[in-house]
């Protein structure tokens, strides 16, 4: 399993973050989420979201269960998921509340592979800025 590195100038990276005030933590959250929000099965992740037309910024969550592989294997995926939302926020049309669900055929995707299955959740979903 080789690993795909990006490499990112830091005027470009400096513009798009994501701190952990956007995370969602509470158990609230993802209960409303689950149960008022919508639901998409893309082939390496899970999304369930809400749009939330009251909030300045979108918010994410990210889950690995240990049926995806050991402590280090969900760590990169967890990572990829957040570098790819991290990267591509400014393209949500709607601020929303994310969360993401890795899938075991995450395992081996790099990084323009689960960037390219984000972008079709964004057109599939409407949530792609036009």
């Amino acid at each position: 399993m080789g690993t795909v590195r990006v490499a990112l100038k830091l005027s470009s990276s400096h513009r798009f973050k994501l701190p952990r005030e956007r995370g969602l933590r509470r158990q609230s959250d993802f209960s409303a989420i689950k149960e008022s929000g919508e639901r998409k099965v893309e082939r390496c992740f899970i999304a369930n979201w809400r749009q939330e037309p009251e909030l300045a910024e979108s918010r994410l969550a990210v889950i690995a269960s240990k049926k995806i592989g050991s402590a280090v294997v969900r760590n990169r995926c967890k990572r990829l998921l957040r570098e790819v939302f991290r990267l591509n926020q400014h393209r949500i049309k709607t601020p929303v509340s994310l969360i993401l669900i890795a899938r075991y055929t995450l395992r081996g995707k790099g990084f323009e592979g689960v960037e390219r299955e984000f972008h079709h959740f964004l057109r599939s979903s409407s949530l792609w800025l036009s």
